[in-house]
């Protein structure tokens, strides 16, 4: 009887635990990749033709984040609320990271 208890209750746990991570959200790797490439926001006088497009990319994916949820997102601090797992900033990082396909294997 408590053998099924525990199975059961260990089942109860992996189920929420998988209903609780949210799509929305970027994985680990999205997140790095966002992180590693925030810096385009803060030098955007001097950037390469591919760091321009990166930048591009992340004015894209706000607008895209913005039109579906009438939140308008600063990019003041971007990496630091990357670093903070801010929702709204999280949400435009794995958009971004989904424009330029940077996905977990």
């Amino acid at each position: 009887m408590f053998k099924k208890f525990i199975i059961s209750l260990l089942i109860s746990t992996l189920i929420l635990q998988c209903s609780n991570q949210s799509g929305d959200k970027p994985t680990r790797e999205q997140k790095n990749w966002c992180i590693k490439n925030s810096g385009v926001v803060q030098r955007t006088s001097e950037l390469t033709s591919e760091e321009q497009e990166l930048l591009n990319d992340l004015y894209e994916a706000q607008k895209l984040y913005q039109n579906t949820t009438e939140i308008n997102v600063s990019f003041i601090q971007f990496q630091n609320k990357l670093l903070q797992n801010d929702e709204d900033t999280m949400k435009i990082c794995k958009i971004w990271a989904e424009i330029n396909k940077t996905t977990s294997n």
